[in-house]
């Protein structure tokens, strides 16, 4: 059986949501709820905005999520 957890993240402008990091044996799953972001991925950094949903396989990239 697998565990699935779901958190609701506030962040202020200029905040990161973690440290840019790999997940090795989970997945994640980044939903936009209002506003605008970065996700940084790998080297690239995307822009994120409401209703986004971004979805990190395990040892995938690391990652990283930016309010701006």
């Amino acid at each position: 059986m697998r565990d699935l957890r779901i958190y609701l993240v506030r962040m202020a402008r200029g905040d990161e949501s973690t440290e840019f990091h790999t997940h090795h044996c989970d997945e994640e799953f980044i939903y936009i709820l209002s506003r605008r972001g970065v996700a940084e991925i790998g080297t690239r950094k995307i822009e994120v905005a409401h209703r986004d949903f971004i979805r990190f396989k395990a040892n995938y990239f690391p990652q990283a999520l930016y309010n701006s």
